[in-house]
């Protein structure tokens, strides 16, 4: 797959090596779709579900939306804010049109803080709950 063409500039990473990346193109899904926001001129390698059925399909190439789309404000794509699973590898729902960090220590997945969409139920080891101030 060529993605200079698709992004000037931009390249697969090498220790992906020659396997075929699935891609998804999702500048924001529905939620872009309902503001009118469909232009999509940067992407991200980051694991990713079926649209369809949730199955988990690897590291994939991810379409988003424009950087200056999001300039000046939390976006979990390109201004994460400093929450204390911002180190956690992200999971594309593309399943729930959603964003998640991976529990490091459980492998479950939770809402990122920072995603536009506000569905919140998922399956939880508790660990997405912040850790108390000054507490253990």
């Amino acid at each position: 797959m060529d993605t200079s063409a698709v992004v000037p500039g931009r390249q697969v990473p090498d220790q992906l090596g020659p396997r075929r990346l699935p891609v998804v193109h999702v500048p924001y899904g529905r939620l872009a779709e309902e503001k009118g926001e469909t232009a999509v001129t940067d992407y991200i390698f980051v694991n990713a579900t079926d649209p369809d059925f949730g199955i988990e399909l690897g590291p994939t190439l991810l379409y988003v939306h424009d950087p200056a789309k999001c300039e000046g404000q939390t976006c979990c794509i390109h201004h994460p804010s400093d929450h204390h699973m911002v180190t956690w590898p992200q999971n594309w729902r593309a399943d729930r049109e959603m964003m998640e960090r991976i529990c490091p220590e459980h492998g479950v997945g939770h809402p990122d803080p920072d995603d536009l969409n506000t569905e919140t139920t998922h399956s939880c080891c508790g660990c997405c709950k912040p850790p108390m101030e000054g507490g253990s």
